[in-house]
């Protein structure tokens, strides 16, 4: 099956530092390459230019949907590949994806997408027909998945392919990035408040600059606009987690006894969630419920972080390795089974040889074995 044309669709500003590797890798797998720069000052234009794409120069806006739709403008082929600089792809297409593709039914495709090393993969809309109805919206998180939606009630279909994207630019200090994205999500999550992962984002971006009490405003807003849906979108855990993992912590905004209601009351509303399961077993061992918190950890430890595919939630790698053994070691520990919990520390260990409390807590437990001091 012959491949359809492909244009990698890019906005970019002062990408230096990951956009050559980005060009020659994306150009074994697309067509047409299409660079809209917004304001670069660095040699970006000069590297996009070298590498064969076309470049198109505009100003910035502080409107990202308004970057990538003439990026999309500028586009060609048949389908596009929305690709940042800072992003690599990993795994082509497959024989059977072609066919998909072919099929003038389906718009869109999703690929296996890595945010982060330090996270799962979970599935994203990358690859969609190039059609004037699929444009982005939002001034920052931007998206076309509402275009994608109406041609879905359409009956027009969206397809997951072998294609692999990883992230590399959330790697290191994000401080330069929060400080730009503070003023964007402030002023998106008043045009669209019901958007829960805006408020999640916000949370996030006080917190990652130093102010947990306004991490924990946002998130609590975001708390609130799911209660106002009848249904959850499984986006909204975030809120939830976020905030009971920051309540849990601080016994002046709550303690284990507000986590605890926020548990509840997010698996009542997406019984189903590793995210769920995370915090649930964390906010067990706060309440002393040790075998509660063994079966939720043991439930996670379960679970393969390098196979798993979300539909759309990236977690926590370590929630499944190194964070469930250490959850499990300290239920067993607490339950009386020192052994046992020195062999989960240990794994905890393996896992993450920088993190000393793990070896300190096996150390413990494997003296607590010897001496026979097992409760």
């Amino acid at each position: 099956m012959t491949r359809p044309s492909i244009t990698a669709a890019m906005i970019v500003r002062d990408e230096e530092r990951y956009l050559e590797e980005c060009l020659a890798i994306a150009a074994d797998h697309v067509d047409e390459i299409v660079v809209v720069d917004t304001g670069s000052t660095d040699r970006s234009l000069e590297i996009a230019r070298a590498a064969g794409a076309l470049v198109h120069e505009t100003t910035w806006q502080d409107d990202f949907a308004a970057a990538r739709n003439t990026a999309l403008d500028l586009a060609t082929s048949e389908w596009i590949l929305y690709i940042d600089a800072d992003e690599r792809v990993v795994n082509g297409l497959a024989a059977a994806d072609l066919d998909a593709l072919a099929d003038p039914a389906v718009v869109a495709a999703r690929c296996r997408f890595s945010v982060h090393p330090d996270l799962t993969r979970y599935w994203e809309y990358r690859l969609f027909r190039n059609r004037p109805d699929i444009r982005y919206e939002g001034r920052i998180h931007e998206t076309m998945v509402p275009a994608l939606t109406r041609l879905e009630a359409e009956g027009h279909r969206i397809v997951c392919t072998s294609l692999a994207i990883d992230h590399l630019g959330y790697v290191g200090d994000q401080t330069a990035k929060h400080h730009r994205n503070l003023p964007l999500v402030e002023r998106q999550v008043r045009t669209d408040p019901g958007r829960g992962y805006l408020w999640y984002h916000l949370g996030s971006i006080h917190l990652g600059l130093g102010d947990p009490d306004a991490a924990e405003e946002a998130w609590r807003a975001g708390v609130d606009a799911s209660r106002e849906r009848a249904e959850a979108n499984p986006l909204d855990v975030l809120c939830y987690s976020a905030l009971a993992t920051l309540v849990l912590a601080d016994d002046r905004r709550g303690g284990a006894t507000t986590a605890r209601m926020l548990v509840d009351e997010m698996r009542g509303r997406l019984p189903h969630s590793h995210q769920v399961d995370w915090v649930d077993a964390n906010v067990a061992l706060a309440e002393a419920r040790w075998a509660d918190a063994r079966a939720g950890f043991e439930r996670l430890a379960s679970v393969d972080p390098d196979t798993l595919v979300d539909p759309c939630l990236a977690f926590e790698r370590d929630i499944f390795r190194a964070g469930a053994y250490h959850g499990m070691g300290v239920s067993h520990f607490e339950l009386g089974d020192a052994a046992e919990a020195a062999r989960w520390f240990a794994a905890a260990e393996r896992c993450r040889p920088d993190v000393p409390t793990y070896r300190a807590k096996r150390v413990a437990a494997e003296h607590r074995a010897r001496s026979g001091a097992d409760r």
